[in-house]
């Protein structure tokens, strides 16, 4: 029989002659927890939920709930998933960023940023050139 310890997650086995017709209280090496093992009570292989695809009317309205989670606030409905929608085991799901097309436009965009600044500092080096020969041209004679 397998049980999960629930404190730590730390997975464990026992032969089901052990368990059959009794409670064990086992503590958990790891975290030192007492984890109660009855017989067909295994936990590791047991369902932990049910997987629901929706869509929302508003999804801008959203609110982050934690790393890759998000919470519907007062207002926001969940509206059934598109046709075909569907969901694949093991799968992962691709990148919506074309990785190679972003990295050409981010040089682009630095290369362009260098130009800008090279040609603002030509600029200010011309005025003050402008401003040094201003300053030496000869006053009026009198």
């Amino acid at each position: 029989m397998k049980f999960v310890c629930e404190r730590c997650h730390t997975k464990y086995s026992i032969a089901d002659e052990k368990v059959r017709g009794k409670v064990l209280k086992v503590r958990c090496k790891t975290c030192e927890n007492i984890i109660t093992v009855r017989e067909g009570a295994s936990n590791v292989d047991a369902p932990r939920g049910q997987l629901q695809i929706v869509g929302f009317d508003k999804p801008r309205q959203l609110q982050k709930d934690g790393g890759s989670t998000f919470t519907a606030p007062d207002g926001v409905n969940a509206t059934p998933p598109p046709p075909g929608t569907r969901v694949v085991q093991g799968a992962v799901e691709k990148s919506n960023v074309r990785a190679v097309i972003e990295m050409t436009r981010m040089i682009e965009i630095t290369r362009s940023y260098t130009e800008i600044g090279a040609i603002l500092q030509q600029q200010g080096d011309q005025r003050r050139n402008a401003l040094q020969q201003l300053a030496q041209a000869p006053g009026p004679s009198s």
